[in-house]
């Protein structure tokens, strides 16, 4: 599944963040069970309309808008600020539908095409350009109805959209975020290495062969994703994972749900690389009868020379490049597993712990397991119904970030 998005939609570059002298076990209970779970509730999935949501009882068309951009005045006037795609869902037999932009007055935006018709099945993407950036929200509306409807009550219906620029220092997303954090130095850093993804554009599949996909299945697009480096002495460990009232201890309960690896490891003291990415789903609504996988695939050292290499009918692997792929799985009937897969295929020993909260996932992976230098990861989903999609009908969908390169971590 190589990804063919541009990665336009990213608003911040991603690196990775030490947490000199700190007490590490403090800032990972709000990091996690506050962080990321309050401060990202409102992320892009309260800037869309959700996949999953008809435009007019109808009409049968799903409108989803592409996640918060930068628009950045250095980069000149009229640059693309998200995208919307819209897809006609209705049966083999329903007429045709036609969209059509329509911008507030005195809006800064400007839509390509801004109207269209699809036919059944068919799917296209609207492009969205601003004339400047000097604005924090701004909003637009998606009239939808059959051709020869415009306006008659159940044949039409109109979508409101909003685009909101996060360079502005006052978001409030990036706002909460910060203050999570005391030392100064560290919130500057922070600020500048959360990855957001632009939602909306179409996926590759491993196999050559399979069509390409939006992601369009709850869970499978990756809203957000980045990485820390904290470092857990004794008492850290105790408090946070190992002791008898960790906040983390395996299991699920009132911080999340936490998973080890099938064949564990001890925690060791010291450094470890934390890295999250946000869906845009809730696991309480998951559906349990498909297959899914959410990776961390990870180049653990830099070097090539052991890195998978997939066979030319999986080119699109989004696993290639990478030497230890951190597992967690899915699968209906068994259950949810963890585990840590090197790139031949063998079962490996890790202290990896794997925490989900809301709609978030955080990976905590002892240094030592990704030493570098030159370590860098990408993370995936991936769900179908059995077949790893390459039935006839193709059911799949799924994600990965960044491509073709991976994401640093440092050394």
């Amino acid at each position: 599944m190589t990804h063919t998005m541009k990665l336009t939609g990213i608003v911040l570059m991603l690196a990775l963040i030490g947490l000199p002298g700190c007490g590490a076990a403090s800032l990972i209970a709000p990091l996690i069970e506050r962080g990321l779970d309050e401060i990202f509730k409102d992320d892009q999935k309260g800037d869309q309309i959700p996949d999953d949501t008809a435009i007019g009882e109808a009409i049968d068309l799903e409108i989803a808008l592409g996640g918060r951009f930068c628009c950045d005045p250095a980069n000149g006037n009229n640059q693309r600020v998200t995208i919307v795609t819209i897809r006609h869902t209705g049966s083999g037999d329903s007429d045709p539908v036609t969209f059509q932009f329509l911008p507030e007055t005195d809006t800064k935006l400007s839509a390509n095409p801004a109207t269209g018709t699809l036919a059944s099945g068919e799917v296209t993407t609207v492009e969205i350009f601003a004339s400047d950036c000097d604005f924090f929200v701004q909003e637009f509306q998606m009239r939808t109805y059959f051709v020869g409807d415009q306006g008659v009550p159940g044949r039409s219906a109109t979508a409101d959209l909003i685009v909101r620029n996060v360079c502005d220092d006052e978001e409030p997303t990036v706002g909460a975020l910060l203050t999570l954090l005391a030392d100064p130095s560290v919130q500057e850093a922070l600020a500048s290495r959360i990855a957001l993804v632009n939602y909306g554009e179409a996926v590759r599949h491993g196999d050559v062969s399979v069509p390409d996909r939006i992601p369009d299945i709850s869970l499978s697009q990756i809203g957000y994703y980045g990485s820390l480096e904290v470092n857990l002495d004794a008492d850290d460990l105790d408090a946070a994972f190992t002791g008898g009232s960790a906040a983390f201890s395996i299991g699920s309960h009132s911080n999340g749900t936490v998973y080890e690896a099938t064949t564990p490891a001890a925690m060791p003291t010291g450094d470890y690389r934390m890295i999250f990415v946000g869906l845009d789903g809730s696991f309480d609504l998951i559906d349990s009868s498909r297959h899914w996988r959410f990776a961390v695939a990870a180049d653990s050292d830099g070097q090539t020379g052991n890195n998978y290499a997939p066979a030319a009918q999986q080119a699109n692997d989004p696993f290639q490049g990478t030497d230890r792929w951190y597992l967690l799985d899915f699968v209906p009937g068994d259950g949810w597993s963890a585990s840590l897969i090197d790139s031949d295929g063998n079962e490996l020993a890790s202290a990896v712990r794997i925490i989900q909260v809301a709609d978030a996932l955080v990976f905590v992976i002892p240094k030592s397991e990704l030493p570098g230098p030159g370590a860098g990861y990408r993370v995936v989903t991936f769900t179908h119904t059995g077949d790893n999609g390459l039935g006839s009908d193709h059911d799949w969908s799924g994600d990965h970030h960044p491509t073709p390169d991976l994401a640093s971590l440092s050394d």
